[in-house]
């Protein structure tokens, strides 16, 4: 059983030292731990943040990747360097504010180790705000990679902070590119759309601090962004016109909306209760 794995990081300098610390121990601390942590800084890193990865991962080795000419190019370019300096063939992303479940990598290795063609396993996460024992909601998405085609045709179909992925797959299909806000997506469907397999454990893996106040964070940019990621998917034939129109006119039509009845939909359609 393949079971050495790199965590992909990327390290924010105004990060909380206490959200930091409770990502990187739960990584850390998988049944399976990672093999190393590659943390990507496009900015100089307090010595408070440096010190609580020290102090959580002493005996995992850490290997800092210095960006600083990516500052203020967006996620995607973060991460496509990241993949890069990769060490092992199998990534698991993580975010420094989120919380794995200890189990989370175990159980992707083994979907992996069983299905040697898949390219990419995500997961379910519990979306929390203050505190993990307050879940406000969970993210479901679908679990084959039939059912994962045919909603990606208009809708995100991995939760990007949960995946682990095949490092040689994700740079044969031209790693992260640089699409503000929808870097996860445009990754994901030219993965997709090259053959390549995917799967999401229905379980959840990952707490995901952020909830509705995502909805606050959404702004003309975001739409702009999402209708250029819709083009290059419909120029690439992995949508139709159809697909292009829903999933514009959902996007427009939900931005308009007055918070309130975007919360209530969020809450009761684009998300469980389990």
């Amino acid at each position: 059983m393949e079971t050495k794995y790199s965590v992909l990081m990327p390290f924010w300098y105004k990060e909380k030292p206490e959200y930091l610390k409770a990502s990187i121990e739960s990584m850390a601390k998988q049944t399976i731990p990672p093999a190393e942590f590659v943390l990507v800084r496009d900015h100089e890193i307090p010595q408070e943040l440096l010190e609580v990865v020290q102090e959580n991962v002493a005996s995992i080795p850490v290997k800092y990747v210095d960006a600083y000419e990516l500052f203020g190019q967006g996620l995607g370019a973060i991460l496509a360097r990241g993949v890069e300096q990769c060490s092992y063939e199998l990534i698991a992303r993580m975010d420094s504010d989120d919380i794995a479940f200890p189990d989370r990598c175990e159980k992707q290795l083994e979907i992996f180790n069983n299905n040697p063609e898949l390219a990419i396993v995500g997961g379910t996460i519990a979306e929390f705000s203050d505190s993990i024992d307050k879940i406000i909601s969970y993210r479901v998405l679908p679990e084959n990679n039939k059912n994962i085609i045919k909603f990606a045709r208009l809708r995100c179909p991995f939760n990007h902070p949960a995946v682990m992925y095949r490092k040689e797959i994700i740079l044969k299909t031209g790693n992260y590119h640089t699409l503000p806000r929808c870097e996860d997506y445009d990754l994901w469907y030219r993965v997709l759309n090259a053959g390549y397999g995917g799967y999401n454990i229905v379980d959840p893996v990952l707490y995901y601090r952020g909830g509705l106040s995502m909805l606050k964070r959404r702004d003309k940019k975001h739409i702009d962004q999402y209708i250029l990621l819709k083009e290059k998917m419909k120029k690439d034939g992995f949508i139709n016109s159809l697909d292009f129109i829903l999933s514009i006119y959902m996007h427009k039509f939900s931005f308009h909306l007055p918070y309130f009845v975007q919360k209530f939909i969020y809450s009761n359609f684009l998300r469980r209760k389990l």
